[in-house]
Formats: C-alpha cells, sequence, structure tokens
C-alpha cells in the first residue's frame, strides 16, 4: 500500500490506498465490481470488493447516452477523479475505446 495526499475541502490527509500491483502479488482472485458513479463506488467498497471496474457502459449510462464511443477522454477522467476521492480501493478503467 502506498500514502497519496488527498486534499479534501482544504484539509490535507494521507489515506492509504491499494494498487492493483500489490493486489495481484497475494496470488488470490481479485474481485472487482462496476460502478457508475462515486455513491455506487462507495457501496462497493463498503461491501469488501478489492478494486472497481469503470467501463464505458456504466459511464454512457450515468449520462443517459448509448454506448457508442461518444464521451472523451476528459469525460473518462473526470468519472475517475470524482469516484477516486472517494474511495481507497484501485479503479480499473476499460480504455478501449478512448483516443
Amino acid at each position: 500500500m502506498d500514502k497519496r495526499l488527498i486534499i479534501d475541502q482544504g484539509n490535507r490527509t494521507f489515506v492509504n490506498r491499494t494498487d492493483f500491483k500489490s493486489l495481484f502479488k497475494t496470488g488470490k482472485m481479485v474481485r472487482l465490481c462496476g460502478a457508475c458513479n462515486a455513491l455506487a463506488a462507495t457501496i462497493i467498497e463498503e461491501a469488501g470488493f478489492e478494486g472497481i471496474w469503470l467501463s464505458s457502459f456504466e459511464s454512457h449510462a450515468t449520462c443517459r447516452l448509448p454506448d457508442a464511443d461518444i464521451l472523451t477522454v476528459s469525460d473518462y477522467s473526470e468519472f475517475c477523479n470524482k469516484i477516486s476521492d472517494r474511495i481507497s480501493i484501485p479503479i480499473l478503467v476499460d480504455g478501449d475505446a478512448m483516443y
């Protein structure tokens, strides 16, 4: 685990974060669950999953769009930032259609 600086409303705190590399070194199966927003990701983390799966389907559905590569890299980055600000487990992003 590494420690990353999290700035939340002006308060600087360090939060323990797990990365995928350390999860895979355990040799155990890693359970991921799909999340479409920060609330879902928080619930998934509290349920005990080791990571979040963020795919184009969830992202497009959140924006009420068809999964047809309409969102940009900036849109995906915004989704990741909003989610990562609220959880300490890693996020695996399906970026196959990104530019």
